[in-house]
Formats: C-alpha cells, structure tokens, sequence
C-alpha cells in the first residue's frame, strides 16, 4: 500500500472520530436566535390562545408586554412595545415544551394574572341576532266609548257623547305610514273629526338610525322643553338593537382563588351566574345593576367551600358608556293645538339638534340647540360620576330673540348616602332667556297659521295658545328610604317654581307605605303649597290582595275643605282570552250623597269589551267601550285585541289550534287556521309555538315553533306547514305464526314508497295509504308482504288489522 493511500485512511478515521465532537459542542452552544408562534396554556387551562414570543441565542424566551397583556397576564408597568423575559416575572414560570410547540405558563401569584372580563350582555343565551323583517300589510286600532246619563228616576238613559278613536298603519319593508284620529259627537255639538298625527317612520337597525317625516317631536335633554312640529327629524335609536348596552353600568370585579361559579344577587334576587378561571375577573353588564343598591357576590368553587361580598352600586341614565353616541335632529314649522279641530302649523321653519357623547364611562357631554322664528338658542352639559358617590350634572344656555337676550343655568345631583336616595336640582334663567316654545307660541295668530286638516275646515278660534315662558326659578328636592319597620318606605320632597307673571310655588310631599302581612299594603300621600295659596291635601288608603288578580282597597283624601272615601273590590282583567275583571265601589264626600259604582270587563280573542256605570246625588251616568284591531296582510284579515307594537299572524290552517308566544297561550285558530300575536318585541327574537296536543288526530306538523324578529310597528307571518293525516292508518303486522312482527323493522308502502318501522306489538303507523295497499317488510336477509284494504276516517285514525305478513 502506497503512503499517498494510507494517509488518506488515516484522515477518514480522525474525521469519523473528531467530528462528533465538533457537532455536540455546536448543539451545547444553545439554539440560534428565533421568534415563535405557540399555544399557550396557563395554570393548564386550555383556552385555544396563541402567543408570538422570541427565543434568543441563549435559550431565554421573551414577549411584548401587549402580548403577555392579550394572554391574560399582567406584565407590569411599560411600554407594551417592551420585551420581557419570562423568567423574570416573580410569581410566574414558563417552561417551552417544543414538541408539542406549546407555552406551558404557571402563575403561583394572582396579581400576575389580567382580569377574566366576563360580558353579561354578550353572553345572555339569546339565540344569533337576525335582522329584523316586516311584511306588507295593514293594521288598524279602533275604541269605540259611548255614555248616557239618566238625571230623573224611572225615565230612559239619554246619549251624553260617544267617540272612535282611530290608530291605522301601513307597513311595508320599507317604513310604516300611521295615521290617527277621533271621531266624537256630544250633545252640545254635531260630530267632529279630529286629526291627530300623521308619520312615516324608516328604520335600519344596522345603523340604528330611525326617521320620521310628517307630525313629529323634538327630543332633548331635561333641561329642554319639547315642541310638536311638522316638518322631519331623524335619530339614533338605540331601541332597534335589544343586544347593544349604551348605559354605564357598573362593574363588578373579584378574585377568584380556584376555578369557581360567581352568582350575583342584587336586591335578593339572583341576576347572573358564570363560571370563572382561577385569578380575577370583572363582570360587566350584569342584568339588574340598576339605580342604587348593593350587589352581593357569591363565589363557589368545586369543593362547594363559599366566599361572600358585598358590593355598592349606583347608576344613573344622565351616564352614556364610554364611546356611545347619541342624536336627535328635526326641523319643520310649530304645531299649534293639537288635538284639537283648530290643529295647525306655524309659517317659519324651526329646527332643533340635540346630542350626547360618552367620554369615558363617568364621563358625558351633550348639547341641545334650536332655532327658528327668530330665535337663537344654543346649549351645552355634561354629566360625571363623582368618585362613584352620585352623578353631578351641570348645563348652560344662551337664547337671543330679536334684541332680547338671555341665559339659563341648570344643576342637578343625585347619590345615595347609606340608606337614602338624596336627588336634587336647580334651573335659573338670567335676562330675557326664551326657548323655541316661548318664541312660536308668540308668533300664534288665527288664521295666520297653515293648516293641513284633512277630516275638517280649519276653526282658528278653537284651539288658540297664549305665551308661555320658561321657567325663571326652581329648586328640587327628595329624600327616600326604608322606613321603621320592615316593609316600609319614606319619602319627603320639596320644589319652588317660579313661572314670569305667577305667583311664586313652594309645595312640599310627603309620603308613606307600609307592606304588612302576605298581601297587606297602606299607604298615604300629602302635599302642601307654602306659598300664597296655601293649599294642602292627603290621601291615605288601605290594599289587601287577594289572589292574583282580586282586591280589596279602601281610602280617604282631602284637598281643601272637601274630604271623601272610597271602598272598593276589585278583579282585575288579564292579558288571556277569556279572561274577564269586575268591581263594584262605594263612595261618600262631605255635603254630598253617597254615590255607588260598578263595572265589568272581558277580553276576548278579538278585542276588550268594558262596561261602567256611577251613581251619585240622584244621578246615573253608564259607559261601555270595545276596543280591538283588525289586520289585513296578503295571507288574510284578521280581527284581534290592540296591537301596541309589532305583530304576527299565524298560519297552521287547521282550526283550533292552540299558539303560545315565548311560552305564554295567546289563542286558538279561527275557523281558516288563522290568528293574531299582538304583542311581540320589536327587533328581539320572539319564539312562537303551536300545542302539537291541540291538532286534529288527522294532522301533523313540520315543525312545532318558530323564531321570528319583527320590525318596530310591523307585522309578519308565521306559517306552520299542516300535513293531512287522513290517509293514515296503525297497522297490525303478524308473522305466518301469529306472532307480532319484532320492533324496529323497516318496511315500504307499495306505490307511494313511504317508509315506516314497526312498533312495540307490531304496531306500524303507514301514511299515504290508498284503497288497497302492500306492506313490505324487511325480515334481515328476507322480506314479507301484508296485504290490507283501508277506508279514512276524518275524525280519528284508523286501526287496522291484525294483518298477516307472509
């Protein structure tokens, strides 16, 4: 072997040997520099979280304190752009498992875990949110009320009035027409026709925008006085989303020491529960936060060991939570009298704008302007929470009509301090202060006015205002609380108004309520005006419940110099069909004779139907009124009780079936298999249900309830789909033995090919079945046939057999 040959072996062994040496120093020098994305589990609790952390050339793993913060960990003070190493984190140790890719995080120190932040509003079971839906139809709301009087015994009832108050509505995917009127005659004048209003409505509850065009309101805040106009106005309606929060409620915040249940209570009641890792939480939204109170908080863990505290709470509608934005805007001309024949409308536009902005959830701001008719008014406000002791709300206006120049100052406070609720305010106007009520109540002229009556002429002598001016000074104040006794409340309030050209009011109230045993209740009630007129009055009574709908109540008042009781039972009338209220009443006054009353009332499927009647110093008055709907869509009319605000008409057409809302009966199908729900929640999810118990034996149906989302003042349709049962029959299915055929067989109709399976005493319900019929059945491996005749039966379902099966 040549040298040349043998150094070269010689090379390959120092290279076999040394080289291993080399690549396990290279692996002891650590992992190269690198960035991961892992799963992360803390205090091994598996919450699908992913974390981006950076693991250096040393082995030390790091992460951005807004990402430790998006984990659930509180990294501590910093920039969230910071890094942090995870090892230096006291109370916390994280050990990198890298074949399973996972960020195993152990914390032994609570603090170093970030909130659970729990929101109750987002988590309240409610099924996903579908948009709202309207069909195309009509719906119109009447009350017919007629009186008559008898003066002289013996002699014959005579008409002392009678009216019909009309509510009608158009509605349509595209926004509801309404239109409302009365329709009245009384001996002292022919029949008149007044009109009342007349509104298209849009909405998107998208965008949460409602808006209106014809008889509208402004809206504005409580130290601004609203004005009927005709013209447009347009708003964020909160109202069109049920699943949107826009009050600053309070959260409650705990620690938790191991994975427990958190119920809440408030007032006695309990509100919410939730189940809550290890660390603390805050519960936001929690249903039943609202006013003052204490909320008491139970937390439970798996060993059934409890923790309980107590929390105090206070909320206020004068707080928007942080970010929530509210508006209002309308412009249009004055409306003058209405309700009334002379009903009409200023000839200068005016305008109003309102608006309020949460700043942070004790913090709002808002501002209210108007204008028009030569005024100029412009307003701002806010509202805060001071130190969670009570809401503080302050607001300023400056007004300029023609030369004339004024302001307004507003303040109010409302808190409790242990166990009273303290609620006060105060308004001053400085200068020559106006608002747009004052401004076109001045510019009223009759016969200067549009008038855009469509039922009568326009009388401008009926119906006339006079000036009214704002408010110079008031000052308000009321105090309440539990009284003495269990079951007692006491409340005391005081206000002075003074109005330009009155005279000065200064009333104080005060009142009193004591509940006693099950269903044992007194009350009283007086007032006294300090000021010049002096007057004073009080009522004070006694109630005892009976039952669920049956009462008793007795009581005395007095204004003045006249003093006067009462005695009455009572039933009162349910929202059910067929439900039905009665009272009968006695009452005595200083100088008069006793008068004696009574009434009754029945709901029916189709309206409410009342009947009252007074006498009193050798005088009868009696009264009745019906009141109802009617609804017409394109699957058909119906007539049902008042639809208030949104509603249904169910299909199943079969007769007599039996429908509930939200697990409630609201009635039967008329003879076409139709009726009305008339009381659904617009823009919320309604459930409506049909008592399958209630179908006729020849009938079924697809499906037993439904979910539908209304929109605001609209109707839908609920359709059941029936399938006829009548070409049905239980059939009896023997072997060649006489045996039942065995349960849970398979079998085929011939010709229609409708399945079924063979029950318990060999019992199989066919449909589809003709005249004459062959039951196929499948034996596993091997089948039979049954041959058997078969004649319907409207009323029942038809037994046949027993039926060979060979």
């Amino acid at each position: 072997m040549c040298a040349s040959t043998r150094t070269a072996r010689l090379w390959v062994v120092f290279l076999i040997i040394v080289w291993p040496l080399f690549e396990s120093r290279a692996s002891l020098a650590g992992p190269e520099e690198r960035d991961l994305h892992l799963e992360v589990l803390i205090n091994d609790r598996q919450g699908g979280l992913i974390g981006a952390f950076h693991q250096s050339a040393d082995g030390r793993m790091t992460a951005t304190r807004a990402e430790l913060k998006s984990l659930g960990l509180a990294p501590g003070a910093g920039a969230d752009n910071e890094p942090v190493d995870l090892a230096s984190m006291p109370g916390v140790t994280a050990v990198f498992d890298e074949p399973t890719q996972r960020m195993m995080i152990t914390v032994t120190d609570l603090d170093r875990l970030a909130p659970t932040a729990v929101d109750a509003a987002a988590e309240n079971g409610e099924p996903a949110r579908e948009p709202p839906v309207s069909n195309v139809g009509l719906a119109l709301n009447y009350l017919v009320y007629g009186s008559a009087q008898q003066s002289v015994w013996r002699e014959a009832p005579k008409f002392s009035g009678g009216s019909v108050h009309f509510d009608a509505r158009a509605f349509s995917p595209y926004g509801v027409l309404e239109q409302s009127a009365i329709l009245g005659a009384t001996t002292m004048r022919q029949a008149d026709a007044i009109r009342l209003d007349t509104r298209f409505t849009y909405t998107d509850s998208e965008r949460l925008i409602s808006a209106q065009v014809g008889d509208v309101m402004t809206a504005g805040p409580s130290w601004a006085r609203p004005i009927r106009m005709g013209g447009a106005a347009v708003s964020r309606d909160y109202t069109l989303r049920s699943d949107i929060v826009t009050a600053a409620l309070p959260v409650l915040n705990g620690t938790a020491a191991a994975p427990s249940t958190v119920d809440v209570f408030v007032n006695g009641v309990k509100t919410y529960s939730k189940d809550v890792p290890a660390g603390p939480y805050s519960l936001m939204n929690v249903p039943g936060l609202s006013g003052a109170g204490r909320a008491q908080i139970v937390l439970r863990d798996a060993t059934g060991r409890e923790i309980k505290s107590s929390l105090p709470f206070f909320t206020s509608a004068a707080l928007l939570k942080d970010g929530a934005f509210e508006y209002s805007g309308a412009v249009g001309f004055a409306r003058y009298g209405f309700a009334t024949a002379g009903t009409s409308y200023g000839m200068s536009p005016v305008g109003s704008l309102a608006a309020r902005y949460g700043l942070t959830d004790s913090v709002t701001v808002e501002t209210y302007n108007e204008g028009g008719a030569g005024l100029a008014n412009i307003g701002i406000g806010a509202s805060a929470s001071v130190f969670g002791f009570g809401v503080l709300s302050v607001a300023g206006r400056a007004s300029r009509l023609g030369q004339a120049v004024g302001y307004q100052g507003h303040a109010s406070f409302e808190t409790r301090i242990g166990p009273f609720s303290v609620n006060g305010a105060a308004q001053y106007s400085f200068g020559d202060f106006r608002d747009l009520v004052d401004a076109t109540n001045r510019l009223f002229r009759p016969g200067k006015v549009r008038s855009f009556e469509i039922f009568s002429a326009l009388d401008p002598a009926f119906g006339s205002v006079t000036p009214s001016t704002p408010l110079r000074e008031m000052e308000r104040l009321s105090i309440s609380t539990e009284g003495p006794w269990v079951g007692s409340s006491v409340g005391l309030s005081a206000v002075r108004q003074v109005y330009q050209g009155r005279p000065e009011s200064r009333l104080l109230t005060a009142q009193f309520s004591q509940r006693f045993w099950d269903g044992w209740s007194l009350f009283a009630t007086s007032y006294v005006d300090v000021g010049k007129s002096r007057d004073f009055g009080f009522l004070a009574g006694l109630n005892v419940i009976l039952g669920p709908t049956d009462s008793i109540s007795s009581g005395v008042s007095a204004a003045g110099k006249t003093v006067s009781g009462v005695m009455q039972a009572q039933r009162q009338m349910g929202t059910e069909t067929g439900s039905y209220g009665a009272r009968v009443s006695v009452a005595q006054s200083r100088g008069q004779s006793r008068g004696y009353g009574a009434g009754a009332s029945y709901q029916s499927s189709i309206g409410r139907i009342a009947v009252n009647g007074d006498h009193q110093n050798g005088s009868s008055n009696v009264n009745g009124e019906f009141e109802g709907a009617i609804v017409a869509m394109p699957d058909g009319i119906a007539a049902t009780r008042r639809v208030e605000d949104s509603f249904a008409l169910v299909k199943t057409g079969v007769p007599d079936v039996e429908v509930s809302h939200e697990g409630r009966k609201v009635g039967r199908t008329d003879r076409w298999g139709r009726v009305v729900v008339p009381s659904l929640f617009s823009n919320s999810p309604n459930r409506i249900s049909v008592n399958p118990d209630t179908l006729p034996t020849t009938a079924s149906l697809t499906k037993t309830e439904d979910m539908v989302t209304p929109a605001k003042r609209s109707g839908v349709v609920v359709r059941f789909e029936t399938k006829s049962e009548a070409e049905s029959a239980t059939v009896i299915l023997k072997d060649k033995d006489g045996k039942f055929l065995d349960a849970g067989l398979p079998g085929v109709v011939e010709g229609s090919q409708e399945p079924f399976v063979v029950g318990t005493e060999g019992r199989a319900y066919m449909r589809s079945l003709s005249t004459d019929n062959v039951a196929v059945v499948d034996l596993g491996g091997q089948s039979c046939r049954a041959s058997f005749s078969f004649t319907p039966q409207p009323d029942r379902v038809v037994e046949i057999g027993p039926v060979t099966c060979q």
